[in-house]
């Protein structure tokens, strides 16, 4: 094989092991728009306006952002429930292998709603019908989980939330589960319509204990909610792809430098959920985290495996 032939074989392996970059602009893949991914990604993209060019994109969740992440070129980083990296790790080691964290988010809250007539906890759903979202959301990884972990053997309705919603109304279905940062845009905008209708039901199990992190939602998080709710909780970060072009690692450093320099502003003014990003956490995540993630925050260690 002569040279030319053997530099060309090279460089077709090479764009298999690495997504197409689109440089114009940095491409954030979120969620829905009625989501708490896509408003806390609107938030970051008006505090680094002029700073960095960034395009914030609908999503069907946490799955179809690390497929877009690998995949789409218009998009370099996306938000991602920590299950969701677990249970893709799973079906796709050697994607997984390639994808790293940018920095740690949020805690997301699992929020099971029913009609007030409706099961009362968990294991109630028994035989029952629970919306978690379509296939590739962080809800429906969600949804999947707690099944497989309890055992309780209800039926996974594959809707978006807000059918979900009509669903639960028209009595088509028996619960729908939302896992996003309280307050949640969709089930905040319910208002008072909901008083007396619909309940977030209290989620306990042992099974669950150690793989999610307890939580509480606190009354009046919601105008329709007057109690305060014991549930659990899933970390979410951003990831981007283990880039190693140098034009990459700067834009990745430019990115986590903005939201460093901006995140007092965003705390202040921005969705609740930024009060709760703490940069100076690097391994709250069992994650391997880019380094120019970590060398624009001045840090040097970063998890070396995933759980």
């Amino acid at each position: 094989m002569n040279a030319k032939r053997m530099i060309a074989k090279i460089a077709a392996a090479a764009a298999l092991l690495s997504p197409v970059v689109a440089m114009a602009a940095m491409g954030v893949s979120t969620g829905a728009e009625s989501g708490t991914y896509y408003a806390v990604t609107k938030d970051l993209q008006r505090a680094c306006k002029g700073v960095v060019d960034m395009n914030v994109y609908e999503s069907a969740g946490s799955l179809s952002n690390l497929e877009r992440i690998f995949s789409d070129p218009n998009v370099q980083y996306g938000i991602v429930q920590v299950d969701a990296l677990l249970y893709k790790q799973i079906s796709d080691p050697q994607l997984m292998a390639r994808i790293k964290e940018v920095l740690p988010l949020y805690r997301e809250e699992l929020q099971l709603v029913s009609t007030t007539s409706g099961p009362k906890n968990l294991a109630a759903f028994a035989g029952k019908k629970i919306v978690g979202g379509t296939p590739g959301s962080g809800s429906w990884v969600s949804l999947m989980m707690l099944k497989a972990k309890t055992g309780i053997p209800f039926e996974v309705v594959e809707k978006t939330q807000a059918e979900g919603m009509d669903m639960l109304a028209a009595g088509q279905v028996d619960g729908v589960l939302v896992v996003g940062g309280k307050p949640f845009p969709l089930l905040k905008n319910l208002g008072a319509f909901a008083n007396g209708r619909i309940q977030l039901v209290p989620l306990s199990d042992p099974h669950l204990d150690g793989f999610y992190m307890k939580a509480m939602i606190p009354e009046g998080i919601y105008a329709w909610q007057k109690t305060p709710v014991q549930t659990y909780a899933v970390q979410s970060i951003m990831a981007t792809f283990d880039y190693k072009s140098p034009a990459m690692q700067k834009d990745i450093g430019s990115l986590v430098t903005c939201i460093k320099n901006k995140l007092p502003e965003l705390q202040a003014s921005g969705h609740p959920k930024w009060r709760e990003v703490d940069l100076d956490d690097m391994t709250r995540v069992n994650w391997p985290v880019h380094p120019a993630a970590l060398k624009a925050l001045g840090k040097t260690a970063s998890p070396s495996k995933s759980k």
